[in-house]
């Protein structure tokens, strides 16, 4: 299967870049100095081999040769593959995986039949708990609705009492606006008819008021004239006496 196959050179691949990128730091490689590196994994026929394309270098050290060999070896190892050995090896391993496989998953029913069966006795339990719970505080709240429907009805009786003594009272403010007004008219009235009899007394009273002092001031003149004829007779009997 080629599929297999082309998994099998992955993991197989990325094993030797594991190891290359080891003895690279155990050789004290500066990885900076590489330019580029290229691996390829190619099928030609029956084998699988490693082809290095390209090492370019900025500069020249012992060590990248050192690594370069061990790159051409590991090269020449992985050569050597062929498809019988991957079809070896890709069998054992299905086969291992079909024993790891039924072990894990008879463990795993096992485990799973066990959470499932502790999983439904707490959702029971819980269950069971909370519908006691709700079914309690769903009767406290039916009586609590009763109780608001008695205070609705009370407060709609309340209302309605309120309402009618309301009405009662706009009609008894209504017939006292009306009296009030009634006396305010009549108050301006008699206020309107008590000034024109304060005005007519005052003139009146004014014109009075002019004719006695015109006769107080006649009299006084007169007085006045008689007081001085006597002071002047007086006056010239003593001088022709």
């Amino acid at each position: 299967n080629k599929k297999d196959i082309h998994l099998f050179s992955y993991n197989v691949q990325k094993l030797v870049l594991k190891l290359i990128y080891f003895i690279g730091e155990k050789c004290r490689i500066c990885w900076n100095d590489l330019e580029h590196l290229s691996i390829y994994w190619l099928i030609e026929n029956t084998r699988v081999r490693c082809t290095i394309l390209k090492i370019s270098l900025k500069r020249r050290y012992s060590n990248v040769w050192i690594y370069y060999k061990v790159l051409n070896l590991l090269a020449k190892i992985n050569h050597s593959l062929t498809i019988a050995d991957i079809n070896k090896a890709l069998l054992a391993k299905r086969k291992r995986l079909e024993m790891y496989t039924k072990a894990s998953l008879k463990t795993s029913n096992q485990k799973i039949e066990f959470v499932w069966k502790t999983q439904q006795e707490q959702r029971q339990k819980v269950n069971h708990e909370y519908s006691q719970q709700f079914l309690h505080v769903f009767q406290q709240w039916d009586a609590d609705i009763q109780k608001a429907e008695e205070q609705e009805e009370k407060l709609v009786n309340v209302f309605r009492q309120q309402q009618k003594a309301f009405q009662q009272a706009r009609i008894v403010q209504s017939q006292r606006l009306k009296t009030i007004k009634q006396l305010y008219e009549q108050f301006l009235k008699s206020m309107e008819d008590m000034e024109k009899t304060h005005e007519s007394l005052l003139a009146g009273a004014q014109s009075e008021l002019r004719k006695e002092m015109s006769l107080w001031q006649k009299k006084i003149m007169m007085d006045t004239q008689q007081q001085e004829m006597a002071t002047v007779r007086k006056s010239l009997q003593s001088m022709l006496y």
